[in-house]
């Protein structure tokens, strides 16, 4: 590929540290401890006729005032500038001899990470300064100064150290999560701190603001080990997946909500490069040079990216290869690719390529529709995103799979549309498109769905004439039942009338004769005596009266009773 590529040259595979001097000339660490140097017409190894005798180098960094600072594995820091050697070890002050972190400062600070307990060392003016760290950090791996000068250290126990005003503060819990173990740190342009985790992804802090870039958010590696940025606005990164970069706007984007993904632009095996991994033993890992190119220490050797070289691909025609319908395919075709200059998607068929619609039988239970864009550029960065029209209302990432499933579609009409993008995140509107139909079952059909309303239209009209009816034939009932109260209750008047108030005139009669004193006193005693048997008729007549109206006698037993007592009578 022009923009990327392995340094070619190097006297070893490994590399643990690079870095370019004040003169241009880029350095670089080898696993194997041999320490090489390029002045712009090749690698060569820096040896003993060149001052250099130490076999067992770890980092190296620029010195402000010529030459490189050399850290080793035993024997502490080295300056070697033109050919002259100068040591700085425990015995200068240092807290350990294994020095593998280094950070020169463009006001001539030099910043040194050894493996041992409060490990951060600061060099200026040759007076070397020593940060108590907090216990169980373990030894800085990482240093970064961002925009207001401000040191940044990660350790191998996940802590993030601020050092400000040689005062050195813990940042974990109180900016960041205390993670896994911090493998870069890298400050942006922009004053935000990037910070590279062994399986945590990346960490971003920017106004006091984390946030965290996973796999889950579309980051291509958990494992950071290197991070750097060029001027196009995007961020490279390095890890145990190769090497990748991201838009900075697209973090933004993520971050902000306006995105669920961020997406990798990924370089490696398919677009021509070696496997690559990057390394993580030393500081620094990683080199923007003058020119504007990137550097990253590899296991393979060192990764050069040449970022104005880095062009934007455009999105390749969209295929939709298959489609499957419960582990059966319907058919498997590859369908011709979408003109440049057309802006509509094609509608296929799978079976006769003539745009009639897809059926699929009904009672089906998953339907996935496999999906692919032919790219020999850079497959693996072609994005897709995929929308089932009549089903769902927004578009859906496709991520890293080229396949859409859908579960238990209702019957209706669809059409499936899928859309590729170029590497600048743009998305081309035209691609490819399927209609499909899903088959009712007959009791999804419309006629069937007709029936049903008229059948339930049908009953419910039936259930309420029902009711109706019954509501009449009991207000017929009530009625019937008042006039035959009302008849009752008008013979009964009339009996009262009819027997008692004859029987009350009798009586009266009767009493006006006995009041008389001219009747002899046989006719007096005659007349009381009817006016006794009439007053006792008048009393069985009012309990009959009394007792027909009682409705305590509405019972067989009752009538019984009272039939016996007026025939014995």
């Amino acid at each position: 590929m022009e923009s990327q590529e392995i340094a070619s040259g190097l006297p070893f595979e490994a590399v643990r540290s690079v870095c370019q001097d004040r003169d241009g000339s880029l350095w670089a660490v080898g696993r194997s401890g041999v320490v090489a140097r390029n002045r712009g017409s090749g690698w060569s190894t820096l040896s003993s006729a060149q001052g250099w005798n130490v076999p067992d180098a770890m980092s190296v960094a620029p010195d402000p005032n010529g030459g490189v600072r050399i850290g080793t594995h035993f024997k502490g820091l080295f300056l070697w500038r033109d050919g002259v050697m100068t040591s700085l070890a425990m015995k200068e002050g240092l807290s350990g001899n294994f020095a593998r972190s280094l950070l020169s400062a463009t006001n001539g600070d030099l910043w040194i990470g050894t493996a041992s307990s409060n490990g951060l060392h600061r060099l200026r003016a040759g007076k070397l300064r020593t940060f108590d760290m907090p216990p169980e950090s373990g030894l800085p791996r990482a240093l970064a100064l961002d925009t207001a000068g401000v040191l940044w250290a990660g350790t191998a126990g996940g802590m993030l150290l601020r050092v400000a005003d040689d005062r050195l503060t813990n940042e974990t819990g109180k900016s960041v999560p205390l993670l896994q173990t911090i493998r870069c740190l890298h400050a942006a342009a922009d004053g935000s701190v990037w910070i590279g985790y062994g399986g945590s992804g990346v960490v971003r802090l920017k106004a006091g603001r984390f946030t965290q870039f996973r796999a889950e958010q579309g980051f291509n590696d958990d494992c950071i080990s290197q991070i750097s940025e060029d001027e196009q606005g995007r961020l490279w990164f390095a890890g145990n997946r190769g090497v990748f970069y991201v838009r900075e706007k697209d973090f933004d984007d993520q971050a902000a909500g306006r995105i669920a993904r961020v997406r990798p632009v990924v370089f490696g095996r398919d677009e021509g490069l070696p496997a690559l991994q990057a390394s993580r033993e030393a500081w620094p890992g990683t080199l923007r040079s003058r020119d504007g190119r990137l550097w990253f220490a590899m296991q393979t050797g060192l990764a050069v990216v040449h970022p104005d070289a880095v062009k934007n691909e455009p999105a390749p025609p969209v295929v939709i290869e298959s489609v499957t319908v419960d582990g059966a395919a319907m058919a498997a075709y590859d369908l011709p690719p979408v003109k440049p200059d057309q802006n509509a998607p094609r509608l296929f068929d799978l079976r006769s390529r003539t745009g009639a619609v897809l059926r699929i039988p009904p009672g089906h239970e998953q339907v996935s529709i496999e999906f692919t864009a032919p790219s020999f550029a850079s497959p693996r960065n072609v994005a897709f995103r995929f929308k089932l029209e009549g089903w769902e209302t927004e578009w859906v990432d496709a991520q890293t799979r080229r396949v859409a499933y859908y579960s238990h579609l209702p019957p209706g009409k669809f059409r499936f549309r899928v859309v590729a993008a170029d590497t600048d995140g743009n998305w081309k509107e035209a691609g490819a498109a399927l209609d499909i139909e899903v088959l009712p079952f007959f009791w999804q059909t419309w006629w069937f769905k007709l029936l049903a309303a008229l059948a339930l239209i049908a009953a419910v009209g039936g259930a309420v004439r029902f009711v109706e009816l019954r509501k009449i034939r009991q207000q017929v009932e009530r009625a019937e039942r008042e006039r035959a109260i009302e008849r009752e209750r008008a013979r009964i008047a009339n009996d009262i009338h009819d027997d008692l108030g004859a029987s009350l005139t009798e009586i009266t009669l009767l009493s006006e004769l006995a009041r008389s004193h001219a009747a002899p006193p046989g006719e007096v005693q005659s007349d009381i005596r009817r006016i006794a048997d009439k007053a006792r008729h008048l009393t069985r007549a009012l309990d009959a009266a009394v007792w027909a109206v009682n409705p305590q006698n509405d019972t067989l037993d009752s009538f019984v009773s009272y039939t016996c007592t007026y025939a014995e009578d």
